[in-house]
């Protein structure tokens, strides 16, 4: 159901600023005069949430000069159920005292959210350790905030400010595009960005000027004067409920929120005697192409008369009603659906060669302001794609949207993939050369059999692992990690197992090999002696051999659930290689294995969640032999909200949180009190004590950390599934 009006504005507590930014939309500086009365902000701020508004941004110019007015805001907004957030430059963070005593008085007084932006302009009035001040003191209270940073077409500066900030946690960073308003109208053409398509999102929040004006938007109609749809009136003369109710009602205003500005560019060319309307070849950005339009009155004047047409007003109105829902539930243009599966689906398209697939998601997600292209870099990187990525024969799709060091990354770790690459096919050679004198053969696993099996067909490997998995029967698996160590691999020769179903890792050459005495922990229960019995030798590499088709698929189920539903976009990629190399599967093979082994669920959970969101292609008669239960739905929005975004090593996740989830996945007790005993004896006790000693972060002192993560963990599951079941009627 449509709202009745916005449900987010902002107001502007001052225009003037203690920095006079070269880009600024609305041109602050130190000398702009003229701030409305403390009692003028008050009335603005209650009239918006008696007309219905839920959501307040402040902003400036710098509201933070203001510093005593944004507390009593926001501790009014508490007092009216209105959330407040802050956007500030962020100079107050200048000493890190400064910044953890403000951070606790904003967050004391009830501030929902936190925005510092920070760039090239920035950085001309203020060091860079003041965000770092910032983010230092919100992760102490495990607050997050979002740094926005702008940008020029090719901006060589961004990255230098990526790198400094890319450590810091609690942080989300996004990237804007700068348009050709305020002092930014000087900037020339060439610098400037030229995406025009997409609805509007600045186009649902109006603003409240300095001066008591609202405008349709927070900045870029700012200079805009009475006449144009952009300026709605002034509360000196109108209510606060009825400029709301315009800024709603306006059909222009509303096919900018829709449809952006394209669409009126859309809509005016079907306009009798507009044909000819004087349109740039190329505009720089959605505000510039807006402004035209809107500062033209004889086309504003005949597209309101178009736009009012009621069919045209119901068919916006479900439009509007579609884009909300994709924002807030899960949709396409929800922020964390974006940062996750959406822009892992625009990947895996282009890495499929599936070019149809890769432009039909592209802009409406990489085109996206708050798509962290730091994190997106980083997660590529550690899947393993980067050189899939940069060798790409169509990888110049991507230039469009992203920033010049996201290629730059991914460039130093596809050189690092590549060497690595180079030493994986001489620790083959070696390993085959050591089972053959040992006469016995190896199954390598995961990463390293698909890579082997690309190779030996005489192509590139589409993905190069950080390490390498092989199993040999139980009885020669110390015989082969002390013959490997003698000669010179690297390793201790007496070092305790670290995994219940592998021995401790050797090394050579930097690349860790581990030796599996199970294909995965004995505790899962999947027929090993099946599919090992199925196994198939690799062309040219006797005697290793790999776990056909239906093998790989099975182990790749457990293995993404085994590390927490991490590498989601590793993991799809390497079940599209399953389905490319290996044709036909037997799928009734497939499914029986899965439900008998002791955790279906842990097979089932993310191949679901990996076949919905990469679009992989996986026969729904295969996903419906799976369980369809409330649990089932719970566990996959637990592995939708990991696996596209997670990228810990096993053993850097809480343990009573992991612990947890894995007995939620057994469906009986007797199953889980398997996984308990196991847990607690055994091979898998040995591998807990070593990697306690091995890993500082598993001692026991860390109890007490761990479990205010686990509870915190647990609260936001339940607050996720209300949340679901509210939306979905679960």
């Amino acid at each position: 159901m449509m709202p009745a009006g916005p449900t987010q504005i902002a107001i502007m507590l001052t225009r003037r600023c203690n920095m006079a930014c070269g880009h600024c939309s609305v041109e602050s500086s130190p000398d702009v005069k003229g701030d409305p009365t403390e009692d003028q902000v008050l009335s603005w701020f209650r009239d918006a949430a008696a007309a219905g508004v839920a959501g307040i941004q402040l902003t400036g110019g710098e509201p933070m000069l203001r510093q005593n007015l944004v507390l009593r805001l926001i501790r009014e907004g508490q007092r009216l159920g209105v959330a407040t957030v802050l956007s500030t430059n962020g100079f107050w963070g200048k000493s890190p005292g400064a910044a953890r005593k403000i951070v606790g008085q904003l967050l004391d007084a009830g501030l929902c959210g936190l925005t510092v932006s920070y760039d090239q302009y920035h950085a001309d009035f203020l060091a860079a350790e003041a965000v770092e001040n910032i983010a230092n003191a919100v992760a102490a209270r495990n607050f997050e905030i979002n740094v926005t940073i702008t940008r020029l077409a090719n901006d060589p500066a961004v990255q230098p400010i990526v790198d400094r900030f890319e450590k810091l946690t609690h942080v989300n960073l996004r990237f804007y595009d700068i348009q050709p308003i305020g002092r930014a109208r000087e900037f020339p053409g060439e610098t400037l960005r030229t995406e025009t398509t997409g609805f509007c999102n600045a186009c649902t929040r109006p603003a409240v000027t300095e001066d008591g004006r609202m405008t349709a938007c927070n900045g870029p109609a700012f200079f805009e004067p009475p006449g144009s749809p952009l300026h709605l009136g002034s509360l000196g003369s109108e209510s606060m409920d009825t400029l709301l109710r315009r800024h709603w009602e306006d059909p222009i205003l509303d096919t900018i929120r829709t449809s952006g500005p394209a669409g009126l560019r859309e809509e005016l060319l079907k306009i009798p005697g507009f044909d000819q309307f004087p349109f740039r070849p190329q505009y720089h950005g959605v505000c510039d192409l807006c402004l035209h339009i809107t500062s033209n009155p004889p086309a504003v004047k005949a597209l309101r008369e178009r736009l009012s047409d009621p069919q045209r007003t119901a068919a916006r109105q479900a439009k509007y009603t579609v884009i909300e829902h994709a924002r807030r539930h899960f949709g396409k243009l929800n922020r964390s659906q974006v940062n996750g599966p959406g822009a892992s689906l625009v990947l895996a398209g282009l890495l499929r060669g599936d070019m149809a697939a890769f432009e039909s998601e592209a802009e409406s997600t990489l085109g996206r302001a708050d798509l962290d292209w730091n994190r997106l870099s980083h997660y590529i990187a550690e899947c393993g794609l980067a050189s899939a990525v940069m060798n790409h024969p169509e990888r110049h799709r991507l230039d469009h949207w992203a920033p010049d060091f996201l290629f730059t990354r991914l460039r130093e770790a596809a050189l690092r993939d590549q060497m690595r690459g180079m030493i994986h096919r001489e620790v083959a050679d070696r390993i085959a050369t050591a089972l053959s004198e040992m006469g016995v053969r190896g199954v390598i696993l995961k990463g390293w059999a698909f890579q082997a099996l690309e190779e030996s067909a005489g192509g590139q490997s589409l993905r190069v692992p950080g390490d390498l998995d092989i199993y040999v029967e139980p009885a020669a698996a110390e015989g082969l990690r002390r013959k490997l160590i003698a000669e010179g691999f690297g390793g201790d020769p007496h070092a305790k197992r670290t995994g219940p179903h592998h021995l401790a890792p050797v090394t050579y050459r930097g690349v860790m090999v581990e030796i599996h005495t199970n294909i995965v922990a004995s505790f899962w229960a999947l027929p090993e002696k099946a599919l090992l019995a199925r196994a198939q030798p690799v062309p040219g590499k006797a005697p290793l051999f790999t776990l056909d088709g239906e093998g790989n698929l099975l182990h790749l189920g457990i293995h993404a659930t085994a590390h927490f539903f991490s590498h989601g976009l590793k993991h799809g990629m390497d079940v599209f290689r399953v389905l490319r190399h290996f044709g036909n599967l037997d799928w009734e093979y497939i499914a029986n294995a899965a439900n008998h082994s002791a955790c279906p669920r842990a097979f089932w959970t993310p191949m679901r969640v990996l076949n919905e969101d990469l679009k992989l292609g996986l026969p729904a008669e295969l996903l419906a032999r799976g369980p369809n239960d409330q649990r089932q739905k719970r566990l996959d929005l637990v592995a939708g909200n990991r696996l596209f975004v997670a990228a810990e090593k096993a053993y850097d996740l809480n343990p009573i949180t992991r612990n947890g989830l894995f007995l939620m996945m057994f469906d009986s007790w007797m199953g889980r009190l398997r996984y308990v005993a196991e847990w607690a004896g055994g091979d898998t006790a040995e591998a807990r004590r070593n990697a306690m000693e091995t890993q500082p972060g598993q001692a026991v002192s860390q109890l007490p950390r761990y479990l205010r993560q686990s509870l915190a963990d647990w609260r936001r599951y339940r607050g996720a599934v209300r949340k679901v079941s509210e939306d979905f009627g679960m």
